[in-house]
């Protein structure tokens, strides 16, 4: 059965108004300036300004909103030539000229995670890949003045919401650029590869001052614990459409739950017997509390 994951809906409105920078169209649902990238990025076919079949809209397959963002390997059907390209999308916008060029956004904090909703598919051993990058004043702000960090995607048939912790890359400087680029191929690109992303955003667990006194004020509990079947996440004021995210302590992700008022009963009967993180996140990703529980069987 395809895992189904939803955005989470903001019920604390003033209090999570300076909350920090998100990620734009982060479920891909807005294509209004061109249908060759989501809005607030781009693509090669958007930097070539016609349809190449890397970047596509895909209203039938997705797990946030109404769309996710397809990327498929391919060979490009204008000059130049460069035999099969992977699929890429780039946070802000691209130009031809004649080789594609990407630029980042404004972004001016430090994000401690990064969420990525996608699924990837091969005819080959091909893998897909993502980098992060963040500058000041054109310097890389990551530990030794780098200013790149990346990732490979292996293989899943079925939708997955992937954790990556960024915090003990960063140096001193904090960011006032952000590029985030994804691509449907690494290395030697294998034609019909497919990379699907959808719900794509930050967490932050270093909040603003007023988030801090928001988060210092929201009491959870984990009952029963430990636990075999079930668990109870029981909050003392509404948190519906906030979210729990369960992570085992390697940090791989195992569980992305939307709470529901006061009490969520979570199914925790397939997680095998050991110790979890559960993270209590806001609309943008914004970690308010996070404690661990048991799994015995």
């Amino acid at each position: 059965m395809k895992a189904k994951f939803t955005l989470l809906v903001l019920f604390v409105a003033v209090a999570f108004a300076v909350s920090a920078q998100q990620i734009p169209n982060l479920s891909f649902d807005s294509w209004t300036t061109t249908q060759l990238a989501p809005d607030g990025w781009s693509s090669y076919d958007a930097a070539f300004g016609i349809n190449l079949n890397h970047c596509s809209k895909d209203t039938v397959d997705y797990v946030v909103g109404t769309a996710s963002v397809k990327l498929t390997s391919d060979s490009f059907s204008v000059a130049p030539q460069y035999g099969v390209v992977p699929g890429l999308l780039s946070l802000g916008t691209g130009v031809a000229n004649p080789n594609p060029t990407f630029t980042g956004m404004a972004f001016a904090y430090k994000p401690d995670t990064l969420f990525i909703g996608y699924k990837y598919t091969t005819p080959g051993t091909d893998t897909a890949a993502m980098t992060i990058t963040m500058k000041k004043n054109g310097v890389g702000v990551f530990t030794g003045n780098a200013s790149t960090i990346g990732l490979y995607l292996d293989t899943l048939s079925q939708w997955a919401l992937l954790y990556t912790p960024i915090t003990s890359f960063y140096g001193v400087n904090t960011p006032d650029t952000l590029g985030l680029k994804f691509y449907s191929s690494n290395r030697k690109p294998i034609k019909g590869s497919t990379l699907h992303l959808d719900g794509v955003f930050f967490g932050y667990v270093n909040l603003p001052s007023a988030l801090q006194e928001v988060a210092d004020q929201l009491n959870v509990s984990v009952y029963p614990n430990p636990a075999s079947d079930l668990i109870t996440i029981s909050t003392d004021v509404n948190t519906e459409g906030f979210r729990a995210i369960i992570t085992d302590m390697s940090g791989k992700l195992v569980s992305a739950n939307n709470l529901e008022g006061q009490k969520t009963t979570i199914n925790v009967s397939e997680f095998a017997s050991g110790t979890y993180i559960y993270r209590i996140a806001d609309a943008q990703g914004n970690i308010l509390k996070q404690n661990r529980f048991t799994v015995a069987k």
